[in-house]
């Protein structure tokens, strides 16, 4: 599974037993938590939308 994430400092991810890493020091390798969710989402908010832009 691939993650897509804002490189900055402040953003930050959770590691096994809630170990927490800053997206900008991952290294390949590194095991992070995730889960993927169904809909998506904007700023935690799920979208339920659909738009198809010609």
């Amino acid at each position: 599974m691939n993650v897509i994430a804002q490189d900055d400092w402040h953003v930050r991810v959770l590691g096994p037993g809630g170990s927490v890493h800053n997206i900008t020091e991952l290294k390949p390798g590194d095991v992070i938590l995730g889960y993927a969710l169904t809909d998506q989402r904007h700023v935690g908010c799920p979208i339920r939308e659909f738009q198809q832009e010609q």
